[in-house]
């Protein structure tokens, strides 16, 4: 089979993380070609060096904002694939729905990483995948049960979509560098993702800053680019010399053996790519109970979920992993690494292959 990958940006995401996995797991089997619109330089091309050398990657150079020549040079570069499969991700739908038609015989994919209505876009490309979605020229597929209830929800009850989980390639080898230190007495905690308004890591901060103050030992490493600074300012605010940001990682996961718990607080997501990282390391997740994450997290078994997306809602949930015995949080991690085992790249892989296939 021939498969096009189309996707805006290779930068340090979920949706651009996993795309990169995908593609590497289907050039096992099949000729893939990945096709990215902006130019592969600087962050755009964050997760570029683990790209396979099986994957065909190239940039088609586009402008930020509407550019029409960029489907020209979309239109050519999939005249010369001649693919069986065009699989889009987050912006890049709208581009190939108006080509589609020059390509009736490509099957046309879409994964919405996201809740529906989030992930939708503006009027145009609400129209567009209402149309193409309803009509059935274009398959899609959801990544978590919430990601296909709100798909219902928006686009009809009676459209079609196919949930498949996202995958993680959990095989990575642990790094000899070691960026978490093992303080004998106090707890590890660790969030992974880009430091912005949705990922909402005030809140967090804020949380873990009250608990410090009543004696609780916790050190909070924290991964990602720094995407807003109001928010950095904001954390560097709170003056707690135990939170520490420590930028990007291409695999944070490789840094996480000293860690006892992972924190998310986000607004909104679809199946973090990092959850599932965070729990094949044993790490167990506290997180607000947003998107996927649920799907991921069994209240009392693989993590605690915040029942809202107050600081007190969300300190207590901390609080809950607080009150474990050393054994009942080393029962926890097991579990947590066995959960993992369902998100592996290798299914989600077949899955898409049957997607591709129908």
């Amino acid at each position: 089979m021939k498969i096009v990958q189309l996707i805006p940006l290779l930068s340090s995401g979920g949706a651009e993380r996993f795309v990169v996995d995908l593609s590497n797991e289907l050039s096992l089997q099949h000729d893939v070609a990945l096709i990215v619109a902006h130019p592969l330089e600087g962050r755009f091309a964050f997760y570029l060096p683990e790209v396979s050398e099986r994957v065909k990657t190239y940039s088609l150079n586009k402008r930020i904002g509407f550019d029409l020549r960029y489907l020209y040079r979309l239109h050519k570069a999939i005249r010369h694939e001649r693919p069986d499969v065009v699989h889009t991700h987050t912006e890049s739908f709208a581009y190939f729905a108006v080509l589609k038609w020059l390509f009736p015989k490509v099957k046309f994919v879409h994964t919405v990483h996201n809740d529906a209505q989030f992930e939708s876009g503006g009027r145009i490309k609400t129209f567009l995948k209402r149309m193409f979605f309803r009509r059935g020229w274009c398959k899609a597929a959801t990544i978590s049960a919430q990601s296909a209830a709100s798909f219902a929800d928006y686009y009809g009850s009676n459209v079609n979509n196919t949930l498949i989980y996202n995958g993680r390639k959990l095989s990575i080898a642990p790094s000899k560098e070691v960026l978490i230190p093992r303080i004998e007495g106090r707890y590890n905690f660790v969030s992974i993702g880009h430091i912005s308004k949705t990922k909402n890591h005030l809140l967090m901060c804020t949380a873990l800053t009250n608990l410090l103050r009543q004696g609780v030992e916790i050190d909070l490493y924290m991964f990602g680019r720094f995407a807003d600074e109001g928010i950095v300012e904001s954390i560097k605010a709170l003056n707690n010399s135990h939170i520490h940001m420590l930028g990007e990682r291409t695999n944070p996961m490789q840094y996480l053996a000293n860690a006892d718990v992972f924190c998310m607080s986000s607004i909104v997501e679809g199946l973090p790519i990092s959850l599932i990282e965070a729990l094949a390391c044993g790490l167990i997740p506290v997180c607000t109970a947003v998107g996927g994450i649920g799907d991921l997290v069994d209240e009392g078994k693989t993590g605690f979920l915040s029942h809202d997306l107050t600081v007190e809602s969300y300190t207590k949930a901390i609080e809950r992993f607080l009150a474990l015995s050393a054994k009942q949080i080393e029962a926890m991690k097991c579990t947590c690494r066995e959960s993992a085992k369902k998100y592996s790249i290798e299914e989600c892989a077949k899955q898409y292959e049957e997607l591709f296939s129908r």
